[in-house]
This record gives structure tokens, C-alpha cells and sequence, in this order.
């Protein structure tokens, strides 16, 4: 009898065993793949982040390292909540702030921090008329990948001119048959056209 108890017990204890590496195994793999996943969304975010200095002629030297945001209200108490991503472009003219949507990894947002350019009288105006503003902005959307493929783009407003004359704003809808659609604003300098603030934000449901 004692015999049979200790058999038995032996294979519980040895299933018990068992059980519990399976337990492991079926967990850890989770909370792996949760941080290769992060790991991964953080190093695209810098791919992009540096692709979209190097567009905006920024050169960044250095980028933070990229900050996880659930629900982030990014653009104000009234905006809509984003799960976003947020990195900060070290650069020779000062920082640029970027955040990235974190499910399509688009900017959704872009502020060129030290705005000194857009006084710089020995930069060439190279935007001049609102004609060659709306031409410029949609060039930049498309340099930084924003128009979706077979989305169409309209101006909501006349591009219009800001801070003393020295910027233009510039408003487009852009509508996309397979993405949510969205409104984005960007404001250029009218030196040497630079990308100095943009916002993109996701418009209601039709």
C-alpha cells in the first residue's frame, strides 16, 4: 500500500511539474512577444522619425528615445484620444517634437521648436503666392507619406499668411477610400519653404 501512495504521488508531483513549465512556457511567451512588440514599435518610430528629419532638411543629430502614450489627448482636452507615440529631433536649430499614431505609425504631429528660419533674411523666398504655398504643402504630405494611396486631397480653406507675413498656413481634407479620412494643417515658412508645424487629426465617421 505505502508502496502505491508513493507511485502515485510521484506522478502527480511529476505531472504537477509538468503543468507548471507548460504554465511558463504558455505565459512567458506573452509578456515576450509584448515587449518585442514595443521593441519593435520603438525602433520604427525612430526609422521614421529620422527619415522625416532628413526630409524636412532638419538633420536631426541625436532623437530621444521613443515614449508610449495610451489615449493620449496630444492635441488638447477637446481633441480625440490617441495611442500614440512621441519622440523628440536634436538638431543644429534646436529640438523638433514628432508623434506618431501607433497603429498606422503616421505623424500626426510635427513642431519645429526654434522658428528662427522664418526670420532669416538670407534664406531666398521661395513661397511666394498662395498658389505656390498649397503646391508646397502637398509636396511636403507627400514627401512624408501622408496621402494614403487613391486618396484624394482638397483645400478646406485659401492657404492665408501668419505671423507678421513670414509663414503661410496651409489646410487640406484628405479623403481616403480605404483609411479613415483626415484633416491636416501645416505651417510653412515662406523662406526656404520649411516645415514648421503640422497636425494631422482623424475626421468623424460618416
Amino acid at each position: 500500500m505505502g508502496k502505491c501512495v508513493e507511485k502515485y504521488t510521484t506522478i502527480y508531483v511529476a505531472l504537477g511539474t509538468i503543468l507548471g513549465v507548460g504554465l511558463i512556457l504558455l505565459l512567458a511567451p506573452s509578456h515576450s512577444l509584448k515587449q518585442l512588440h514595443a521593441a519593435n514599435g520603438a525602433a520604427t518610430i525612430v526609422r521614421q522619425a529620422d527619415e522625416i528629419c532628413s526630409e524636412s532638411f532638419l538633420h536631426c543629430t541625436a532623437l530621444t528615445q521613443p515614449i508610449y502614450h495610451s489615449k493620449y489627448y496630444w492635441a488638447g482636452p477637446r481633441s480625440q484620444p490617441y495611442d500614440v507615440w512621441e519622440t523628440t529631433g536634436i538638431t543644429d536649430s534646436g529640438p523638433v517634437q514628432m508623434i506618431f499614431d501607433a497603429h498606422s505609425n503616421d505623424l500626426t504631429y510635427f513642431n519645429r521648436e526654434n522658428c528662427q528660419v522664418v526670420e532669416d533674411s538670407t534664406v531666398p523666398v521661395t513661397v511666394p503666392n498662395k498658389t505656390q504655398a498649397a503646391f508646397a504643402s502637398a509636396n511636403i504630405l507627400e514627401t512624408l507619406h501622408l496621402i494614403p494611396r487613391g486618396a484624394s486631397l482638397r483645400l478646406a480653406i485659401a492657404p492665408y499668411l501668419l505671423w507678421g507675413g513670414n509663414v503661410w498656413e496651409t489646410v487640406w481634407i484628405v479623403h481616403s477610400p480605404h483609411q479613415s479620412s483626415f484633416r491636416v494643417s501645416l505651417t510653412i515658412a515662406k523662406r526656404g519653404g520649411y516645415l514648421l508645424n503640422l497636425i494631422k487629426r482623424r475626421l468623424p465617421s460618416s
